[in-house]
């Protein structure tokens, strides 16, 4: 899988006729006209950028990453509805191979909608709903056997990492893969200076992998935020194809009426009266 940024060199404008702009992303309109309250302009834009397919992409799946666009996008490439959003705050792909033309300009249109809609959350808040992309665009061009890049917008790779009995931590590890036949999943937990802690591999598409840790250091929020990092790479028939990296910390949280919140079964020195 290869992530390509598309940030810069976007041909936006609104839809009230005004001149069109070239801006770079993240981007949001009328930012001063939204400060005092009242909000700006309210209404649909358009951000538009020309792409031209590389041969190298032949054969692989594209997909359009957008960040965030508030509050809903809707994806046209060539002329050619591919799909909207609904939903101002998180991270959404639409595969766009099927209108993508080889060795051709290609023209990316996102109509972003930043009006009060019903359908959409919130309806209202005491902040401004400023509309634009404001957050990072990518090209993700991707093989067919992948970490699976249409499951809500995530990474294809969850993790539930827990203190079993007697202190041992125990990382599970799930992962969605598109075309799994042939694929395996091979998981490393690193400690915080990278050395290895634990290390295990499952097929594709089966029973979650399984990686424990004798006595491992907890994440004790700021008087000591100790983080490991799961690394999962998926190979297909022994040839490696793509790698997720996600750092995360083994803790305990408890909340009682007797005890009040602990944290690895103790109060927090912040939160002790």
């Amino acid at each position: 899988m290869r992530r390509y940024n598309i940030n810069s060199d976007w041909k936006f404008r609104k839809g009230d006729g005004s001149p069109a702009a070239v801006v770079t992303l993240p981007h949001i309109w009328d930012i001063r006209g939204g400060q005092n309250g009242n909000g700006g302009y309210v209404g649909v834009c358009v951000y538009e950028k020309q792409i031209e397919m590389s041969d190298d992409w032949k054969g692989r799946d594209i997909y359009l990453e957008i960040g965030a666009a508030g509050s809903v996008a809707e994806v046209v490439v060539n002329d050619q509805p591919v799909g909207t959003h609904k939903g101002g705050y998180s991270l959404f792909r639409f595969n766009i191979t099927e209108w993508m033309r080889p060795g051709q300009c290609n023209r990316i249109e996102v109509r972003v909608d930043n009006s009060v809609r019903d359908d959409v959350y919130p309806i209202a808040a005491d902040y401004t709903f400023f509309g634009g992309i404001y957050r990072d665009v990518n090209l993700v061009v991707a093989d067919a056997s992948r970490f699976s890049l249409d499951d809500d917008g995530s990474e294809g790779v969850y993790i539930i990492p827990e203190i079993t009995g007697g202190g041992r931590g125990r990382v599970r590890v799930y992962s969605v893969v598109d075309e799994p036949e042939g694929c395996e999943v091979c998981c490393q937990v690193l400690d915080q200076d990278g050395e290895l802690c634990a290390k295990a591999t499952v097929k594709a598409g089966k029973e979650p992998a399984e990686l424990f840790i004798e006595q491992p250091v907890l994440w004790n929020g700021r008087s000591s935020a100790y983080q490991y990092t799961l690394s999962a790479d998926l190979l297909k028939d022994g040839k490696w194809m793509e790698k997720r990296m996600i750092r995360f910390g083994f803790r305990s949280i408890s909340l009682s009426a007797e005890r009040g919140f602990q944290l690895n079964g103790e109060r927090p020195v912040s939160y002790t009266h």
